[in-house]
């Protein structure tokens, strides 16, 4: 059974002790330090022979590892290097097989080094134990460096069942050649042991805490380099035979000039590094304080453990014995990682010299908003809306529909309950935009006069007797019925004979606002009902926004090239008219965009064609056709005299521009 036990030597009471237990533990460890009893009554002899006592006692912690069992019964000491005494010791002869000296009392010097709690400093580093064979563990992706206190978790349950049993003892640490290709496979297992570098390094296992079912986070000092030797166990876990460098060569003297050159760029490059990236400063902190900077050897083990260089790049370093060359490979990687923080200080004074522009931006626009909300100038842009719009329901009066006022009503309440930077607030504005700015109840008074028709459709137009005649029947009617509602001419004829133009006259005659679209290959139905507004940059059809640009509830609208309607996937534009022209459908149409239904009963709708032939027959039927032919020669020299050569004229500055016409349109509310 093992058994550890550990003693604190050195006080006066247990120094007295020592000499009384020959054979004991104590006796066999002074031996392992050199058989130098002194050091553990805290003496040492000067150069001149003369015996000098520390003013404080030294103190050493010395653990022993003692295998047999606990009972006391005599037996010949085999202990240490099994010469031991005769003294009587542990069971069955169970003298310590090995003493494990953690700290030494003395530097290098020969002053005292101990630490806060009076235990010295011995057996780390090169003065570690060096046990073979070992239990090995493979690293991914860089090796660890001698001096290095590091975290590393295990995932292979096999290996971390034994290494649940180590705590405090000693594992080697080999880097792998390669990555693994496959992540289900556990790191700690290897099929053949050519797949780690043969040079790695020993730790010592100073905590253990599991971190899952499955998972297990230790914590290891890294002491020195070894070199496998030879496989015992492929496990896992590995356990490999390693032999273990010895303290590293006295730098030759023919070198010293160079190795201390290549000392002082490494340490004036890791200050810059630490001025650099913040980051490496507490790093940087911790191990100055507990490697010996002076030390090239652990000089570039410390610089090399700074970088993010890659594991091949490390791994050459800790193969490295020559104090030189070790230095030199060390201060290529952290040149490289200090030129690498200047490039990344760069872009991160980039990215904040934009940012703190427009933060600060944006604090002096909230500044400025806040101080003329506070001077009455301005308001929120949230209260400056919904006060726009219930201004523009208040000058509709009793004229807007209950439905239309309810749905009004709703979005304003919605809308502010919304934050301004949400993607609903702007969906629901633009939805009330188009909700308040329709015409409600708003026409512009109609003239019969027929007179002033005939007037306008010969000023306009050269002929067409017969088309000007059917024309001035149409309002004839209009005048008996009080009212043209529910008529739908329609003007077909071949390009160029002034379909469109008769529309305008009409419209003109009629004093009614006019507003012309064309269908001519159109094959989306949303054109004319509007799109659904979840979809983004939804509009209303055609018919709506006629409304809306007109700002009447009766326009002419003049449907173009209705004979070439299209068909597609999206739906049958034909088929969606037939609302919209339909009188007995149209006072109630309902747009997708808007969703209530609009009264649009009351425009005058007049549609032109080159053929009849190509018209959809259900559009046709609801349709007055009126034919219009080409023009005769004198038709054509009076269209001349009159309109193209003075309109010539004009466009090339031979006449003076012909002065707008201004018309007083008398708009009521219904």
């Amino acid at each position: 059974m093992l058994r550890h036990t550990s003693r604190l030597l050195g006080r006066p009471a247990a120094a007295a002790m020592v000499p009384a237990m020959a054979g004991a533990p104590g006796a066999s460890v002074a031996a392992r330090l050199g058989g130098d009893m002194s050091l553990l009554y805290g003496q040492h002899h000067r150069h001149d022979g003369q015996q000098h006592h520390f003013h404080r006692p030294a103190v050493v912690q010395v653990r022993c590892f003692f295998f047999g069992n606990s009972d006391d019964k005599g037996g010949d000491d085999k202990g240490g290097d099994g010469k031991g005494g005769d003294g009587k010791g542990g069971g069955g002869g169970g003298d310590p097989t090995m003493a494990t000296v953690i700290e030494t009392n003395a530097d290098s010097d020969g002053q005292e080094a101990t630490d806060a709690d009076g235990i010295a400093r011995v057996g780390t580093g090169d003065d570690a134990p060096r046990p073979s064979p070992l239990v090995s563990i493979p690293l991914l992706r860089r090796p660890l460096f001698p001096g290095m206190v590091q975290g590393l978790l295990l995932t292979d349950p096999a290996t971390i069942t034994t290494v649940s049993e180590m705590e405090g003892k000693y594992i080697g640490l080999f880097l792998r050649k390669e990555a693994l290709l496959d992540d289900s496979v556990p790191a700690e297992v290897v099929n053949d042991v050519d797949e780690l570098h043969s040079t790695g390094t020993l730790a010592q296992i100073h905590n253990l805490a599991p971190t899952g079912e499955n998972s297990m986070q230790i914590f290891l000092t890294v002491h020195r380099r070894v070199d496998r030797t030879g496989l015992v166990h492929a496990g896992p876990p590995l356990n490999l035979k390693v032999h273990h460098w010895p303290h590293p060569d006295p730098v030759p003297t023919d070198d010293e000039d160079m190795i201390r050159a290549y000392s002082n760029e490494i340490v004036a490059v890791i200050r810059d590094l630490v001025k650099l990236n913040p980051l490496f400063r507490e790093h940087a902190q911790y191990f100055t304080s507990r490697i010996d900077m002076s030390n090239p050897y652990k000089l570039a083990d410390f610089a090399a453990s700074l970088t993010t260089a890659e594991g091949p790049e490390l791994q050459d370093i800790l193969e490295e014995a020559n104090a030189k060359e070790r230095l030199s490979k060390a201060l290529l990687l952290i040149s490289k990682e200090r030129e690498m923080s200047r490039i990344q200080q760069e872009i991160q004074q980039n990215v904040e010299e934009k940012i703190s522009k427009q933060q600060r931006e944006y604090f002096l626009n909230e500044q400025l908003r806040s101080i003329k909300k506070e001077l009455g100038m301005e308001v929120d842009d949230k209260e400056a809306l919904l006060t726009k719009f219930r201004d523009r329901v208040k000058a509709t009066g009793d004229s807007m529909p209950e439905e239309a006022a309810k749905t009004i009503e709703d979005e304003l309440q919605k809308l502010g309950s919304l934050e301004k930077n949400s993607a609903e607030f702007n969906t629901t504005r633009n939805y009330l935009d188009w909700l308040t700015q329709m015409p409600w109840g708003v026409t512009t008074e109609e003239t019969f006069d027929l007179t002033k028709a005939q007037d306008i459709l010969n000023a306009d137009h050269a002929g067409l007797d017969e088309v000007k005649d059917r024309i001035l029947e149409f309002i004839a009617v209009g005048k008996l019925k009080g009212g043209v509602q529910g008529k739908i001419m329609c003007l077909v004829g071949p390009p160029g004979v002034g379909k469109t133009s008769i529309g305008k006259s009409i419209a003109n005659a009629l004093n009614r606002e006019f507003y012309r679209f064309s269908v001519g290959g159109l094959t989306d139905v949303a054109e004319v009902k509007g799109h659904r507004r979840t979809y983004v940059g939804a509009m209303p059809g055609k018919p709506i926004q006629c409304l809306k640009t007109t700002g009447s509830s009766n326009p002419l609208i003049l449907i173009d090239e209705v004979d070439k309607l299209g068909r597609g996937h999206q739906g049958d534009p034909a088929s969606a008219l037939l609302e919209l022209l339909d009188p007995s459908q149209n006072a109630t149409f309902t747009d997708h965009y808007m969703d209530i239904p609009i009264d649009m009963s009351k425009a005058l709708f007049l549609c032109t064609a080159n053929l009849t032939d190509t018209i959809p027959g259900p559009l046709l039927d609801r349709m007055d056709v009126v034919r219009l032919s080409g023009y005769d020669l004198p038709e054509k020299v009076k269209i001349a005299e009159d309109y193209l050569i003075p309109k010539a004229f004009r466009d090339n500055g031979l006449l003076p521009p012909e002065p707008p016409t201004v018309e007083t349109e008398s708009v009521e509310t219904e």
